[in-house]
């Protein structure tokens, strides 16, 4: 978090710099992956006995970094073209063509869909291949998620930006019957790995991997996480927010926070 923070702060500081460091701490990350994959025998696969892809490179923060950095320059940089106007530079002028151009929305949101479920397929495809080469490995693991990120960057910045030619999609998305969705997400995030994690590792045997059991699985933990996250919302989140608005909002300037608690 402290990292991150630094990283935004450097950008509206030193904006150079910003870009010199998240450039090399992605080469860094890089230098690292290719390493402990190059040293070890890993495997993406749940098919495999082998555990030494979740323990020594999945869990770790260098395989990450890259998808992080990625939300990280596009995110500073599109607070600055929404709430900096004067500010013109590479990014401002693709957002401003984005928000324009229907055509080349339409483009970037189609490609960014595609580039996802292509890696996901190719997820799929690895995961039912416990043994791939060295050389597919490699390349799977080095490019899967920062290509992901990538895609949904592309498919959801159009959207950002208030294309014209997509309004129809971004009023569905922006529509109030998903406020207490979106309110509960942050819980369901919070809890839901727990959930699994949880009873992964207090199986005594073992689990058979069957599709139709994940599939079940999958639901279980889904409703469930969704009720602890309303349960702590209504014990925690929202007495909470009360007291906010009762002790320490202006009755004569009620916030946006204010309002966002009570609607």
């Amino acid at each position: 978090m402290f990292f991150g923070l630094g990283m935004i702060r450097r950008f509206y500081t030193n904006k150079k710099f910003f870009y010199i460091q998240a450039i090399v701490m992605s080469l860094i990350c890089l230098v690292i992956q290719t390493i402990q994959i190059t040293s070890n025998d890993f495997s993406a696969s749940y098919f495999t006995s082998n555990d030494e892809y979740w323990t020594m490179y999945y869990k770790k923060p260098f395989p990450h970094f890259h998808s992080y950095n990625i939300g990280l320059v596009v995110g500073c940089n599109m607070f600055t073209w929404k709430y900096q106007t004067e500010s013109q530079g590479v990014w401002q002028r693709l957002f401003k063509n984005l928000q324009e151009a229907n055509i080349k929305s339409l483009i970037s949101l189609g490609v960014g869909l595609v580039t996802m479920l292509v890696v996901l397929i190719l997820n799929k495809t690895n995961n039912n291949n416990p043994d791939p080469s060295f050389a597919w490995n490699l390349i799977f693991l080095l490019i899967s998620r920062p290509l992901y990120i990538l895609g949904f960057v592309a498919a959801v910045v159009p959207l950002l930006v208030g294309n014209k030619g997509l309004r129809g999609i971004t009023k569905i998305l922006s529509h109030k019957y998903w406020i207490p969705y979106s309110r509960l997400t942050y819980g369901v995030f919070l809890c839901n790995t727990i959930l699994m994690q949880f009873r992964v590792f207090n199986l005594q045997h073992g689990d058979w991997v069957q599709q139709f059991n994940l599939n079940l699985l999958f639901m279980s933990f889904l409703t469930l996480s969704f009720l602890f996250s309303t349960f702590t919302y209504l014990v925690v989140e929202a007495p909470m927010a009360c007291l906010l608005n009762t002790f320490f909002v202006k009755h004569g300037k009620q916030s946006q926070n204010s309002i966002f608690f009570h609607s």
